[in-house]
């Protein structure tokens, strides 16, 4: 009888303390189903993922260190947008390393690819850009860079910028 009594007295207190461990199970069981209901929040880019893919060895030429990479984006064509240009800048001094206007793009793959005869090609569902960022042998190479991409948006009739951070 005194066991009961002291346990109604301190409640939340067994001697086996199987009261903290209910309450413990009850919130976790809340608090799972709770988070469970939860909806992520929507990107307000959607799925407009830029990335490299392929970081190059840098090169030397007669007047620049040549640092190659391959970026894969999102289909931006898809949307609506038009690539306009591209600038390429040091991600700690905020200097314009290169600019890339539409005249002067490289290749951009993007599906489908011209078929070869050789081989079969996979289908793509990114486009992929290879850029050779030049610096000038006498300068030291950035550390980081970042990449501004500037579209026009046929739908909307309006200019977006897309800005794109990675290492150099």
């Amino acid at each position: 009888m005194n066991h009961i009594f002291n346990s109604s007295i301190n409640s939340g207190y067994h001697k086996n303390g199987s009261d903290i461990f209910t309450l413990m199970g009850l919130f976790l069981i809340f608090a799972v189903s709770a988070l469970a209901s939860c909806t992520p929040a929507p990107n307000p880019l959607g799925d407009r993922n830029i990335e490299v893919v392929i970081n190059d060895i840098p090169f030397n030429t007669d007047v620049y260190k040549r640092i190659p990479y391959t970026l894969r984006t999102w289909e931006w064509e898809k949307e609506g947008l038009k690539l306009q240009q591209i600038e390429i800048l040091d991600y700690n001094t905020k200097v314009t390393l290169q600019t890339i206007e539409k005249e002067s793009f490289p290749v951009i793959h993007k599906d489908p690819l011209t078929p070869n005869g050789l081989i079969e090609l996979d289908k793509l569902s990114h486009y992929y850009i290879s850029i050779q960022l030049p610096v000038e042998l006498s300068k030291t190479a950035p550390s980081k860079i970042f990449h501004k991409f500037k579209f026009i948006d046929t739908v909307k009739n309006k200019e977006l910028r897309v800005e794109y951070s990675c290492p150099a």
